[in-house]
Formats: C-alpha cells, structure tokens, sequence
C-alpha cells in the first residue's frame, strides 16, 4: 500500500470512528509529539 493510499484509510477510519482501523495504518514504532504528549508505540495506539 503506498503512503498515500495508508493516509486515505487512516482518515476514513477516522471519519467512521474506526479506531482499530486507524491503529492498523500506524507503523509498529510510530512517533508523536505536541506541547502535550511525546509518546511512541503502544502509547500512540491508546490514545
């Protein structure tokens, strides 16, 4: 799937409220981070 087809599902998963939807677009060591949070991994998919 190409980047650009995995950010289409992620936002129609979110559109629908599809969360195991969404973590299944997210890579196994993803990262986030805001002036909140700067989390990785498990932590990303439980938000």
């Amino acid at each position: 799937m190409s980047n650009e087809d995995t950010v289409r599902r992620f936002f129609s998963c979110y559109k629908t409220h599809d969360f195991e939807g969404m973590q299944s677009c997210l890579d196994e060591n993803v990262k986030f981070s805001d002036f909140a949070f700067d989390i990785q991994g498990k932590e990303v998919r439980a938000m």
